[in-house]
């Protein structure tokens, strides 16, 4: 671990106040929790969270409503990280974190995942973990993000109906609205499938889908779930905001793909690209 010489304790995980009754099942497993971190270590992360001009690299104009994202290690390596956020991500990529992880989902992993323990050789707990990126070898790998909707002017959604790529199995979103964030929407969208699950690569057409839920975009609160094939999620509409919406992206994912979600035809993928499908508000890569 490279990131910080020790790590902070279990208060300062995402996951600290879960536990498996905290799961709820519908219309996949998921967990909401307010209030995630201590107050007086939520407040140093906000006040030192990059700022949006970190994250357009050199764009000569600002995309509204796009998502970008930041590695840790972009911002260790020009000296624009925290104590802070040192720990927190140092905590978040470790093998503690996992334990944590599965000490709330294991169940849940396993009913979404069910011959992922015999195809690794070991039950969850004892799986080997790294920081993804990392040379070692490892049974699962670890990831953090920050990451901006930038600001808009007109009422969009950054992401449609969807699920995570197929090597994940765990997703979560820390969520870091600013005080003076007066949008309303952008919260997560949890949907079911009205009949067969059928996906272009991982998104999955509006009509298909049914929605559940939906989980507000508020400070200090962390949504994570088990990805599957029925994951479906999307943000919701997000009103006009001078301000960017921002959030950590957290994420567990193998080295293969732990499901295959069903791909539409030939003729249903090309009336869904041409006719349905939003239009990409991605900064770079997607995660």
């Amino acid at each position: 671990m490279s990131l910080s010489q020790s790590l902070p304790d279990a208060t300062s995980s995402v996951l600290g106040k879960a536990s498996p009754t905290d799961v709820a099942n519908r219309p996949f497993a998921h967990v909401a929790i307010d209030a995630a971190l201590p107050a007086d270590y939520y407040a140093a992360l906000a006040q030192s969270f990059p700022p949006l001009e970190a994250f357009l690299r050199d764009l000569e104009r600002t995309p509204e409503n796009h998502a970008a994202r930041l590695e840790f290690k972009q911002l260790q390596s020009a000296g624009m990280v925290s104590d802070a956020w040192r720990d927190f991500f140092a905590y978040h990529v470790s093998r503690e974190f996992w334990r944590d992880i599965v000490r709330v989902f294991g169940d849940e992993l396993r009913i979404a995942h069910p011959g992922l323990e015999n195809k690794i050789g070991r039950p969850l707990e004892e799986w080997r973990v790294k920081q993804r990126g990392g040379p070692e070898e490892a049974d699962i790998a670890l990831a953090c993000q920050f990451v901006v909707n930038t600001p808009t002017s007109a009422t969009t959604s950054v992401k449609p109906a969807h699920i995570d790529r197929a090597d994940k199995v765990f997703a979560g979103l820390f969520y870091m609205r600013r005080p003076d964030d007066q949008s309303t929407g952008a919260g997560l969208q949890l949907f079911r499938h009205r009949g067969r699950p059928v996906f272009d690569k991982h998104e999955t057409p509006w009509n298909n889908v049914e929605q559940v839920d939906c989980l507000a975009f508020a400070a200090n609160r962390f949504i994570g779930f088990v990805n599957s094939v029925q994951s479906v999620h999307a943000v919701e509409p997000r009103t006009p905001s001078p301000v960017p919406r921002r959030y950590i992206n957290i994420i567990a994912e193998l080295p293969a793909k732990a499901f295959k979600p069903e791909q539409m035809g030939k003729a249903r993928r090309f009336y869904y690209r041409t006719f349905q499908r939003p239009p990409r508000r991605t900064i770079g890569r997607e995660d």
